[in-house]
């Protein structure tokens, strides 16, 4: 078995166990360097839900002495089907790199990186998890002179259903509908740039273009997305619109960039053209790159050259959050 089955028939276990992850009472995560010095801070509650439930995030911040000023920052919002993994973000992303390898790469370059957990959906249905993410939005502006944090430069980055969170906050912004009353209010969620890794953006139209072989059907009663939303995408129109990025997107939608394989097997590159269109239509300043012979989490071609997925992720940011100012 291939490390891509491995990975997607460990996701089909926990997709069909309806799995309930809860914050890590931990630390925090091992294996974190700071080339340039840095600090992490760990399971920082950012609101309480019903009943009593936490939720944490991890913020990891640039030593001041090298970077003075209140820092830009990423929020990062981990995938897995909706249903499964945690703020430590240990998915085999970008090739060989995982998401804390590429936390320490971004506070090496002044950023700030939060990474944000948030309830699965075992545990809670759309639209409760945005509602959760937007909190943690929220609540790092709410604390961001206590971090040095810039609450005016603030950027999302997910990957698989991360992108799709990602995706949302960039084009949502706005809708009062979808901000929720979980844990900080009256502040703004919206960030001012959003990075997509092959997150899906039309949940009934996600089986329209799947590239052989099938591992994973998504508009099925028991698809990941039909858990999420607690009713399947294609027989609930009104649903699976007011969950679509692309339904939300305006003018002001923040400039983003997708990335994406080219022979993903999970999400097919298609749901990132559709983004990608619908943001042309609107003039939203963004930017698509579809990578050949990538699959999901960027599988084969992301590990022969990772640098050619990290570097437009990089210039990306530096273009739209200006971490040397």
């Amino acid at each position: 078995m291939t490390v891509f089955e491995r990975v997607c028939a460990a996701g089909e276990f926990v997709v069909s166990a309806v799995s309930r992850r809860m914050p890590s009472a931990s630390a925090g995560p091992e294996g974190i360097s700071f080339a340039n010095g840095g600090l992490a801070r760990y399971n920082l509650v950012y609101a309480t839900v019903e009943p009593n439930r936490d939720l944490a995030l991890d913020l990891y911040t640039p030593d001041a002495a090298r970077w003075p000023g209140p820092r830009p920052t990423v929020v990062y919002i981990h995938g897995g089907a909706f249903a499964a993994f945690d703020k430590t973000g240990l998915l085999p992303i970008a090739g060989f790199r995982n998401s804390l390898s590429i936390f320490a790469d971004l506070v090496d370059r002044g950023y700030a990186v939060a990474s944000l957990d948030y309830r699965l959906s075992g545990e809670a249905q759309f639209p409760s998890p945005l509602h959760d993410v937007k909190a943690g939005v929220r609540w790092l502006r709410s604390t961001a002179e206590e971090f040095n944090l810039d609450p005016d430069r603030f950027a999302s980055w997910g990957e698989s259903a991360g992108g799709w969170f990602s995706a949302m906050l960039a084009t949502t912004g706005d809708v009062a509908e979808l901000e929720g009353e979980v844990g900080v209010t009256g502040l703004s969620s919206r960030v001012q740039a959003a990075v997509d890794w092959y997150g899906p953006t039309d949940f009934a139209r996600m089986d329209d273009h799947l590239i052989p072989p099938v591992l994973l059907r998504h508009d099925t009663e028991n698809s990941p997305e039909s858990h999420f939303l607690g009713r399947v995408p294609s027989q609930s129109p009104d649903l699976n619109r007011a969950a679509s990025p692309l339904t939300h997107i305006t003018p002001n939608t923040a400039p983003m960039l997708i990335q994406h394989g080219a022979i993903d097997h999970i999400v097919a590159p298609d749901q990132s053209i559709l983004l990608d269109r619908a943001l042309t239509a609107a003039q939203v300043p963004h930017n698509l790159v579809i990578y050949p012979r990538a699959d999901h989490l960027f599988l084969g071609y992301g590990f022969l050259y990772p640098s050619r997925i990290t570097t437009p992720f990089f210039d990306f940011l530096d273009t739209h959050l200006s971490p040397d100012r």
